[in-house]
């Protein structure tokens, strides 16, 4: 299984930083704003589906743009010191979307547990593919109140978004690679000792930012859950969910 997580970017770009106010030392920046607070939950959400994934076997991929300051999220440096405790790598490959026909050059970057996106990086960008970007501009430059200078993306800036079809056809034909390569994975669980056992030491959290009590309540609501009884007393209660 490859699973792509283009986590949405605007509250992590450097251009945002005025407005989302992260830095090294606060990288959660302003929490008391909602799209800031928005962004850190869809991180910490992923970390938990990267954490799925590789305890499947399987490869993820993060794209962000390349000064991006999401790899700084607290629970991205958990996964990182996890998944290092583990032997397990995490490659980081740099490059340009205009050498996947973007229509701007677009500096971006990738993380995986799979060596083989390093094959996405494409080295310097040529000067056929700089002009580019002087007939699609995605940053404005103006003037406040005040007469101090400020920059906002403009609309074409929200259009980098969008994938090429070239650069989701290289991600595909990765997967061939990606299933006879030989990466570390996580321990088997040793055979006499139980998943219940495992789980019952366990202390549930929301996550504080994932704010997972309400994806929980969701899908202990659902008509399809059925816990099996042997698991009932592990699994916290609508009621503890809703006082974490």
């Amino acid at each position: 299984m490859f699973v792509v997580l283009a986590i949405v970017c605007s509250s992590w770009s450097s251009i945002n930083k005025g407005t989302s106010e992260r830095d090294d030392l606060i990288p959660l920046g302003a929490t008391y704003k909602p799209s800031v607070r928005s962004a850190n939950k869809m991180v910490c959400r992923c970390v938990l589906l990267m954490c799925l994934v590789v305890s499947m076997d399987s490869v993820f991929l993060v794209e962000n743009p390349a000064k991006s300051s999401i790899l700084n999220h607290p629970r991205m440096q958990w996964l990182f010191k996890q998944l290092r405790a583990l032997d397990i790598k995490v490659w980081r490959a740099k490059f340009w979307m205009a050498a996947f026909k973007a229509p701007t050059p677009k500096p971006t970057m990738c993380i995986s547990n799979s060596e083989t996106i390093r094959a996405l990086q494409t080295g310097t960008l040529g000067l056929k593919n700089l002009a580019k970007d002087e007939t699609k501009k995605t940053v404005v430059k103006y003037q406040d109140g005040s007469g101090k200078w400020r920059y906002q993306g403009s609309k074409a800036l929200k259009e980098t978004q969008i994938y090429t079809p070239k650069f989701a056809s290289t991600l595909v034909g990765l997967t061939a690679e990606m299933k006879t390569e030989i990466r570390p994975s996580i321990p088997p669980a040793k055979p006499d000792v139980h998943l219940i056992a495992v789980v019952a030491e366990l202390v549930w959290s929301s996550w504080d930012e994932g704010e997972l009590e309400d994806a929980l309540l969701y899908m202990m609501g659902s008509s399809r859950c059925r816990i099996p009884a042997e698991w009932a007393q592990h699994v916290p209660t609508a009621e503890h969910l809703r006082s974490l």
